[in-house]
Parts: C-alpha cells; structure tokens; sequence
C-alpha cells in the first residue's frame, strides 16, 4: 500500500530568498508553503541544509525532493557528532559560518529558517540583516518557542554568549524580532513579533484524490519512550488501545518517529502492526500513495496540523489521549495542545479518550 512517488510545481516570479534548514524533511512542507503564499520561485532560493550525520542516509529522499519542486541552489553540511561538547560547539560555529560566507550576503529582505532553537540559525539570524527573519512551523513546539521569547528566555547563559560573540562573533543572542509561520495563528507572541498564518493552501490544492481502504489504519509512532516521557511498557499499552479502538479495522500501518529506536518499535510490531519505513514526512508519503488508508490516529503530533487542513474529509484523523498516569514525566505543552485538538475537532478530526 504505502510506496514513493512525487508531485507538485509553483508559480512564477522572481524574488529572492535565503533558507537554512537542519534536515528535519517535514521542514520542506513548510517552506514551500511560504514560498507559494510569498510569491517565491524554488529557483530562486539559495537553500542551506545541514544535518545530523546519523541520518545522511534520509539525504537522498530530501534531494530527490527538492529537485522535484525545483530547487536548484542547494548546498549540505553535515554535523559531526562527539562527546566533547566544545568540539561540538566548535562543528557548529564552522558550519554557521560557512553557510553565511556561501550565502555571500550580509542582509537580504527574507530569511527564512527551520529550527528556532538551533545554535546554528541562531547566529546566522543575528549575523544577517533581514527585513524579514522567517522561522518555519516547528508544530507544537512553536507554541513553546514562541511563550520562551514572551518570556525572555536566552539559548546559553549571558557569560557564555557573551564570550562567544567577542571571542568568535558568535551570537547566540534571541533575535530582537521574528516572523512565525504557523498554523496555529493565535499563539501569545512578543510585541515586536509577527505571525504570518500558515494554511497549507499549496498542498490542499495539489492533493490528489485517492482510493480510501475503508478497513485499514495508519498509526504514527511518538518519541516518548526515547525522550524519557514513558515506559515501553506504557507506550505499547497506549498503542493497543489505538488499535483496539475500532472494531470495524483489520489492517494496522505503524510509521515511527525518525527518532524511535528499533528497539521500541519491534516491540509495537509485534501487537500486530505492519511496519512502513520512509524518511519522508507524511504528508507528502500519502499523496504519493494509489490509495490511503481510512483512519490514521496518533498521540500528538505536528502532522496533524497538516493533514487535517489537506486531506479529504472521508479520511478520519484521531488524536488519542494518554491518561497522565502513564507517563513517567508529562510534556509541558500537552495540555495545551490537546485543550487546541479539542478546540479544532471537526468531521473528519477528533480527540478520541481511548476505552481503557
């Protein structure tokens, strides 16, 4: 059922952009939305991608999507991994400024980059004068990031930043404004910052119509084990309970996280699950599908934001709730996330508080 294949092309125009992006592939949806409602050509973006060397082998997927959309100026940086937190640091900085030299601008009227809290975009943000400085949708994070800069919050301590700007120039300062481009519009922002509402129009547009198997489900898997928020045990518990759900199911997909281990998701398999591997975001894996399934359920998940604005109604989307007692530790902002899922219910999205 679940296999690749690629779509999609844009208007035309000539403007000009700069995008720094860290290899998360959901990341392109993004920014071809922004482009789309910015009146930005794929060609004419210079597009800097680094990523983590643990998963160069998703590299090939994001290339062969970019060529598809027509990005053409495209460079890639892979951070080393190590220990050391200093030679980290220092594998960072060397990429930060290699990708500002290849930009070979100091300011431009957009920049746009994935990512807030990453180091990296944090000093090319404060190195290059933009009229705009776009930070794509991070999904529910972006309600975090956005309430960190309500609250002042700073990425390092003041003694570090201040050494590594007048050691270095290396200023991992918070920008002194900001342009969300979010699919959650009414997130509490700083006063100097902007939100541009992000409506996934490109893709609603180009989603193609699909075969629906009325009798199959498509599970995405959550990192909760791997950040330390839940047991396996409980994970797999909160799992079955997904797919006990429906009686009138008879064919369960489970698609990890990119960063489940093998570990935990053999462990969900083995409740019955076919596994589907792809390294590319799910919106664009279904559109690449002769058909789809009828329901695809989660926990919380970005995805959601997405695919509840793209799909047809008659696919049904369920965000499931996870009793608190089930976590070791409960994230911050899922509170607010599911009091947003309750809010955003609608035909073909729900909130579901499983049986058990």
């Amino acid at each position: 059922m679940f296999k690749n294949n690629l779509m999609g092309s844009m208007s035309n125009t000539e403007s000009k952009g700069y995008v720094v992006l860290n290899g998360q592939m959901f990341h392109i949806i993004r920014l071809l939305e922004y482009l789309h409602i910015a009146k930005i050509e794929p060609r004419n973006v210079k597009l800097a991608i680094y990523y983590d060397e643990k998963k160069k082998n998703s590299i090939s997927d994001y290339k062969q999507i970019l060529i598809k959309y027509g990005f053409v100026d495209v460079k890639y940086w892979c951070l080393k991994q190590t220990n050391r937190s200093y030679i980290l640091m220092w594998n960072k900085m060397k990429i930060s400024k290699e990708i500002i030299n290849w930009f070979g601008v100091r300011s431009c009227s957009t920049l746009i980059l994935g990512n807030y809290l990453s180091e990296i975009n944090l000093n090319i943000v404060n190195q290059i004068n933009a009229v705009q400085s776009v930070f794509l949708d991070e999904g529910n994070s972006t309600v975090a990031i956005a309430e960190k800069r309500v609250s002042n919050y700073e990425y390092r301590n003041p003694s570090i930043r201040l050494a590594l700007k007048f050691l270095f120039n290396y200023n991992l300062s918070s920008p002194n404004k900001v342009v969300f481009f979010t699919s959650y519009p009414h997130i509490n922002v700083r006063d100097v910052d902007n939100i541009i509402t992000c409506d996934f129009s490109f893709f609603k547009k180009g989603f193609p119509i699909k075969k629906i198997k009325e009798n199959t489900m498509l599970i995405l898997g959550s990192p909760l084990v791997e950040y330390g928020y839940m047991e396996q045990s409980y994970y797999s518990k909160n799992i079955k309970d997904i797919k006990d759900h429906l009686d009138a199911v008879e064919v369960f997909y489970y698609l990890p996280h990119p960063n489940e281990t093998k570990e935990n998701i053999d462990k969900v398999i083995a409740l019955g699950l076919i596994l589907v591997t792809s390294n590319m975001p799910i919106e664009l894996l279904l559109s690449f599908q002769e058909e789809n399934p009828k329901y695809i359920c989660s926990f919380v998940t970005t995805a959601f934001d997405t695919l509840r604005q793209i799909l047809p109604e008659d696919i049904c989307l369920r965000s499931f709730y996870i009793k608190e007692d089930d976590f070791k530790k409960y994230p911050i902002s899922w509170h607010k996330i599911y009091e947003n899922y309750q809010n955003l219910q609608s035909s073909n999205f729900k909130l579901i508080h499983a049986k058990n």
